[in-house]
């Protein structure tokens, strides 16, 4: 199992690893519809306003799905991954019009990206994190992006500016120690840590 998400009180989207994407009717218990990757299934993700949904296949693609009439609307290709990292994070903006996409991946690729959802184009790249990326979540005003990792940061990146594929370093670095990465107030914790870091375009 990847992910679960309603999308209303008796329809439920099941993404499984083997690829498929089901909704389920839960009156009826029955299957209403059913889509196949190519490929297995690593990440999936649902828009807030439940009208788009995003999943990874094995094969690297990125797909945009409109959960109305389940049909594709676009593919996005964020680059070449590492096959030795597990780690595959989606997460879409408050206003579902944007989508971040986190991994480590192999090359120059940056291993946070920004992706316009409506339009397929990549807009922000951002690059720092020396390990795999575990989390990655939009702020509520979407200014910022922030992204925890498993070499014991948490990283906020500034979406504010110019819109570019142009890869950038993040502006605060929150240093957590092993233990803080168990913990749910980790963030927290290591805010009197904070420093503030020179930006790159």
């Amino acid at each position: 199992m990847v992910s679960l998400a309603f999308l209303s009180r008796n329809r439920l989207v099941v993404a499984s690893n083997d690829g498929a994407i089901v909704v389920r009717e839960l009156d009826s218990d029955s299957i209403d519809e059913r889509f196949d990757h190519q490929g297995r299934l690593v990440a999936f993700a649902m828009a807030p306003n439940e009208k788009l949904a995003a999943s990874w296949s094995e094969m690297g693609d990125v797909t945009i799905w409109d959960t109305q009439t389940w049909t594709v609307q676009r593919v996005l290709s964020p680059g070449r991954q590492d096959p030795v990292s597990s780690d595959h994070r989606l997460s879409f903006s408050p206003d579902s019009a944007h989508l971040a996409i986190a991994r480590h991946f192999l090359n120059s690729y940056p291993n946070c990206q920004v992706w316009d959802a409506r339009t397929g184009d990549q807009i922000h790249g951002f690059r720092g994190h020396a390990g795999a990326v575990e989390a990655v979540q939009f702020s509520p005003d979407e200014s910022l992006l922030a992204s925890a990792s498993l070499d014991c940061t948490v990283r906020l990146w500034d979406l504010n500016m110019p819109e570019s594929s142009s890869v950038s370093t993040s502006f605060i670095r929150v240093a957590l120690s092993p233990t803080d990465l168990s913990s749910p107030l980790a963030p927290w914790k290591g805010l009197s840590k904070l420093g503030r870091r020179k930006r790159t375009n």
